[in-house]
């Protein structure tokens, strides 16, 4: 990536930033569909490595991690608008894939989504553990959802898991 302006549309049912003879809402989503992936790939970086990088100037136990659910943060290089790397053909199958896991979708923010792979001896419910980070840490205007989607590897199929009965790890 240059150091070229990166700009955003926030899109609403008009298109309101182009004159119609400009280009239309379906050439401008296709044009989205087709660059985004390419200008902005997906990252995914293990959540204690991103916490470590944080806290680079501060002590840190080691064995801070020790006993922690895998978690990887997934978003873009720019950290902007990063949820919608969830999108992109072939992602998220890809790392379920490489961690040969299903995996939980944890929409952290627009800026990023937690993936946590599926263990099944955990019991924490992970809708209620989204809806509480979303009221209390999320600025309202960057909270993506209430709730975990649960991504199935051999079914290539990703469900959003409404019922609290549903999303546990």
């Amino acid at each position: 990536m240059t150091n070229e302006t990166i700009q955003t549309i926030r899109s609403r049912r008009s298109c309101r930033a182009y004159k119609p003879e400009q280009i239309t809402k379906e050439e401008l989503f296709r044009q989205a569909l087709e660059n985004t992936p390419r200008l902005l790939p997906a990252t995914i970086r293990r959540m204690q490595d991103v916490v470590r990088e944080m806290m680079k100037d501060r002590q840190m136990e080691e064995d801070l991690f020790e006993n922690e659910i895998p978690m990887y943060i997934m978003s873009n290089p720019i950290k902007m608008n990063g949820a919608a790397t969830m999108a992109y053909p072939g992602v998220i199958r890809n790392f379920a894939e490489t961690i040969r896991k299903n995996l939980y979708v944890i929409p952290s923010s627009i800026h990023e989504v937690i993936l946590v792979p599926e263990s099944g001896t955990e019991d924490t419910n992970l809708n209620d553990m989204v809806a509480e980070v979303n009221h209390t840490q999320v600025d309202p205007k960057e909270v993506l959802a209430d709730h975990v989607y649960y991504y199935d590897r051999k079914e290539d199929h990703m469900i959003s898991c409404v019922h609290e009965n549903i999303c546990y790890c």
